[in-house]
C-alpha cells in the first residue's frame, strides 16, 4: 500500500508538471497573436518566424495533451489498485479472530475433568415458525426455528447447544411486596390520597390508565433486569411497588367491571424457557444469522371456519391446537402454509406448555358470508320506545365438502343498565357453549353460533341463520352509538382478545440468551 501510494504521488506532481508547461505553451501562443497584431499594424511581418512560432506551439500542445492522457491512465490504475488493497486489508481486518486465554491454577489431586464456563457478549437469538396444515386430516407440523446470531469472535465447532430466555445477569431473587398505606383525609377531594399527590381516576378513563400502568410495570421490568446487587433489587423492588400502589388506588377508585383484564388468566407470558438441540452444531462467528431447528412436532388440530359478515364477505380458516410439548413456545413470526402453498404471515403469541393455541389459515374464497336486516319495527310501550331488529346471516359453502363455521356477530352493548335494555330473542340455533366465548366475549354483546354448512349451499340453498333483538328505552331519549370512537374500540380490543388474535399474549416471546459448551 505504501508503494502503490507513492507511485499515485509521483504520476499526481507530474501531472501538475504537464498542466503547468500546457498553461506556458497557452500563454506564449497568447503572446504570438498579440505580435503578429501589432506587427501587422507597423507592416513588418515577418510570415516565417510566426509560422515557425504557431507549428511549435501545436506540436508542444498536443504533446502535452498525450502525455496528460497516458499519466491519467495510470493515475486510475494505481488508485483502483489502491481500493483493491484498502478492501482486502478491511477483510484481514474483519476476519481477525482474537484469541482468549484462561489460566486455572489447580491443586495436585486424583484425575478428574475440569470445566469451564464464560460468559461472551455478540450472542442472541429469536423465534421463527413455520407452520404446515392440510384440509384433507387433523395433524398440523409446527417446526420451531431458532435465528441465532453468534459474533463472540470464536467459532464454535460441535457444540451442545442450549438456547435460553434467561438473561446471564437476570437477579434470581423475586420482587417483595411493601404494607399498601391509605388515610381518609377531609376536604381534599374524593379521588387523591392523604399526601394528595397520587393521580386521580374516573370511570372514563380507566382502561387507558390500566393500559399504562401496564407499560409502566413490564418498562421497570426490563430497566432492572440487568442487575442483581442488594441495591439493584432494592430499587427494583421500590418501582414495582409504586405501579402496585397505582393499580389498587385505581381499584379503590373505578368500576370492578372495567378491570376485568386485571385478570390473572389474561396474560399468556411464559417463564425462562430453555431449549437443547439435541444434535452438536458449528456455529461460525460471523454477522449473518444463522438457521436453527429447534422443535419439529406433529400436532392434532382441525380446521373450522369462522365468518363475520360485518367485517369480511369471506370465512377465513382457523385451527385450534393444544401445546402438548414440554416446553413452551416464545412469541414470533411465523409463515403459515395449508396444503403446501404458502398463505400468509402472521404473528404468534407465547403458549405454555398445556396451553391452547389458535392459528390463522387465511381466507377461503369458497365460502363467502354476508348479513341482512330483514326488518325493523318501532312500537310504543307506555313511557319507553321499543325497537325491534330482525337479521338474516348468509352463508354460501361452493365446496364438495361441509364445513365446521363459526358465525359471529354482535348486540349494542350499553353502559346504561337501567335506561336501555337489551334482549336477544330466541334464535333457530343456540349460541355457542364453548368456555373461553362465554367468559371473555359473550359478556360483550359478540353473538357466536357453531354450525356445519353442508357441501354446496349456496344461491337459493344458500344456509340463513335468523335472529332478532330489541331495545328498549325511555320514549324522551334517542340512541347514540360509536360512544369513546377508535381510542374505546382498542380498549375493546384490548380486553376481549381472543386467542386467535393473540390476546395479550401477543405482546410477549422475542430475544433470549444462550448458552453453549
Amino acid at each position: 500500500m505504501q508503494v502503490v501510494q507513492q507511485e499515485i504521488a509521483q504520476l499526481q506532481q507530474q501531472l501538475q508538471s504537464l498542466k503547468k508547461q500546457s498553461s506556458y505553451v497557452d500563454n506564449l501562443m497568447n503572446f504570438s497573436s498579440i505580435a503578429t497584431t501589432g506587427d501587422l499594424s507597423r507592416g513588418v511581418l515577418n510570415a516565417q518566424s510566426l509560422t515557425e512560432l504557431s507549428q511549435f506551439a501545436m506540436d508542444k500542445q498536443n504533446s502535452l495533451v498525450a502525455d496528460q492522457f497516458q499519466l491519467q491512465q495510470k493515475l486510475e490504475l494505481a488508485s483502483a489498485k489502491r481500493t483493491n488493497l484498502d478492501e482486502q486489508l478491511a477483510l484481514l481486518t474483519a476476519n481477525h479472530k482474537p484469541v482468549h486465554e484462561a489460566t486455572v491454577i489447580v491443586a495436585k489431586g486424583p484425575a478428574g475433568v475440569l470445566r469451564l464456563n464464560y460468559l461472551v457478549d455478540g450472542c442472541s437469538w429469536e423465534p421463527s415458525y413455520t407452520i404446515l396444515g392440510a384440509t384433507t386430516n387433523d395433524n398440523i407440523n409446527l417446526r420451531y426455528n431458532a435465528l441465532i446470531q453468534q459474533m463472540s469472535g470464536e467459532d464454535w465447532s460441535q457444540a451442545r447447544l442450549t438456547l435460553s430466555t434467561a438473561s446471564p445477569t437476570m437477579s434470581a431473587a423475586g420482587p417483595s411486596l411493601t404494607p399498601f398505606r391509605v388515610a381518609a383525609t377531609k376536604n381534599v377531594g374524593q379521588q387523591n390520597w392523604a399526601n394528595n399527590s397520587k393521580p386521580t381516576y374516573s370511570d372514563s378513563n380507566t382502561m387507558a390508565q390500566l393500559q399504562s400502568l401496564l407499560q409502566k410495570q413490564s418498562q421497570v421490568s426490563s430497566n432492572f433486569s440487568s442487575g442483581f446487587s442488594d441495591s439493584d433489587n432494592l430499587d427494583r423492588d421500590l418501582a414495582l411497588n409504586e405501579v402496585a400502589n397505582d393499580f389498587q388506588g385505581l381499584e379503590l377508585h373505578s368500576d370492578a367491571a372495567q378491570l376485568k383484564s386485571l385478570a390473572a388468566d389474561v396474560s399468556s407470558e411464559i417463564t425462562s424457557q430453555t431449549y437443547e438441540i439435541s444434535t452438536p452444531i458449528s456455529l461460525a462467528s460471523r454477522r449473518e444469522h444463522h438457521h436453527v431447528l429447534v422443535i419439529d412436532a406433529q400436532m392434532k388440530g382441525k380446521l373450522y371456519h369462522v365468518a363475520t359478515p360485518l367485517l369480511s364477505s369471506f370465512a377465513f380458516r382457523e385451527a385450534q391446537i393444544r401445546n402438548q410439548r414440554p416446553e413452551g413456545f416464545l412469541g414470533g413470526p411465523a409463515a403459515i402454509y395449508l396444503d403446501d402453498k404458502f398463505v400468509g404471515r402472521t404473528e404468534l403469541p407465547s403458549t405454555a406448555s398445556g396451553q391452547l393455541l389458535v392459528v390463522g389459515f387465511g381466507a377461503d374464497q369458497q365460502v363467502r358470508t354476508r348479513r341482512e336486516l330483514v326488518s325493523k319495527s318501532e312500537e310504543i310501550q307506555g313511557g319507553n320506545r321499543k325497537l325491534t331488529m330482525n337479521y338474516r346471516l348468509v352463508v354460501a359453502n361452493f365446496k364438495k365438502t361441509p364445513v365446521s363455521l363459526r358465525m359471529i356477530d354482535r348486540l349494542p352493548l350499553t353502559g346504561q343498565g337501567s335506561d336501555i335494555r337489551i334482549e336477544l330473542n330466541p334464535a333457530n340455533l343456540a349460541l355457542s357453549k364453548d368456555g373461553l366465548y362465554v367468559r371473555m366475549q359473550k359478556p360483550r354483546g359478540i353473538l357466536r353460533w357453531d354450525i356445519e354448512v353442508e357441501p354446496e349451499k349456496f344461491g337459493e340453498n344458500a344456509h340463513d341463520l335468523l335472529y332478532d333483538f330489541s331495545l328498549s328505552f325511555d320514549r324522551t331519549t334517542h340512541l347514540t352509538s360509536n360512544l369513546g370512537g377508535s381510542e374505546q374500540m382498542e380498549q375493546d380490543l384490548f380486553e376481549s382478545a381472543t386467542p386467535s388474535s393473540g390476546g395479550m399474549g401477543g405482546m410477549g416471546g422475542g430475544m433470549g440468551g444462550m448458552g453453549g459448551r
